[in-house]
C-alpha cells in the first residue's frame, strides 16, 4: 500500500492503513484538506455513495407513498397524517353538532364498529368532532343519527388529496 501523505510503500498496519506513520497521518489531516478527507472516507465506508446520496436514497424510499400505482378508493387507504391534512383542507365541521374550528380537523368515526362487522366504506364513516366522537363511543349519540361521510362529501375528498404527480392547486389570495 502507498501512504497518502508521502507516497512511500508500507504494510498498512498503522491506523486505517492509509498512512505509514503518525507523522504522515497528522500532517495529512490539516484544516485545508479536511473536506476532501471526509469525502474520501465517506465514499469508502458507504460503498461509493456520498452522505448526500445516501440521504437522498433513504428519503426516496421513505416517501415512496407519494407515487401511487393506483387511485385511492377510500380515504382510509391513506396514512392518518394524510387523512388529517385532507380533512383540514376541506374545512368541514362536525356533522353531528356543527362544531368547527378552521385549523382543527374532525375525526372519522365508524358508524358500525369494525369489531361488529363494520367496514371502511365511506357510507360507514361519519365526520364528527372529538367531543361527539367520545359521546358516540359511549353510546350517547345514536348511530342512526350520524351522517355518513359519503352523504356529506361523496368523492369530493379526492380534490383535496395532493400527490407529487398531481400538484396542489395554486393558493388564492383573499385580500381583495
Amino acid at each position: 500500500m502507498k501512504c497518502e501523505m508521502c507516497g512511500k510503500e508500507h504494510d498498512g498496519k498503522y491506523g486505517s492503513g492509509r498512512f505509514c506513520s503518525v507523522k504522515c497521518a497528522r500532517g495529512f489531516s490539516t484544516k485545508e484538506k479536511r473536506k476532501s478527507i471526509n469525502e474520501r472516507v465517506s465514499l469508502k465506508l458507504a460503498g461509493g455513495l456520498t452522505l448526500q446520496q445516501r440521504i437522498q436514497r433513504k428519503n426516496a424510499k421513505k416517501h415512496a407513498s407519494y407515487l401511487r400505482k393506483k387511485e385511492a378508493l377510500s380515504i382510509l387507504e391513506l396514512s392518518s397524517r394524510t387523512v388529517r391534512k385532507i380533512l383540514k383542507r376541506m374545512n368541514l365541521g362536525c356533522s353531528s353538532c356543527g362544531w368547527h374550528v378552521p385549523t382543527v380537523a374532525c375525526d372519522l368515526h365508524h358508524i358500525v364498529p369494525k369489531s361488529a362487522g363494520g367496514t371502511d366504506d365511506h357510507t360507514n364513516l361519519a365526520l364528527i368532532c372529538p367531543n361527539c366522537h367520545r359521546l358516540a363511543h359511549s353510546g350517547l349519540i345514536e348511530a342512526s343519527s350520524l351522517v355518513s361521510f359519503y352523504d356529506l362529501v361523496g368523492d369530493k375528498w379526492k380534490e383535496y388529496y395532493f400527490t407529487k404527480k398531481a400538484p396542489a392547486p395554486p393558493k388564492t389570495n383573499s385580500r381583495s
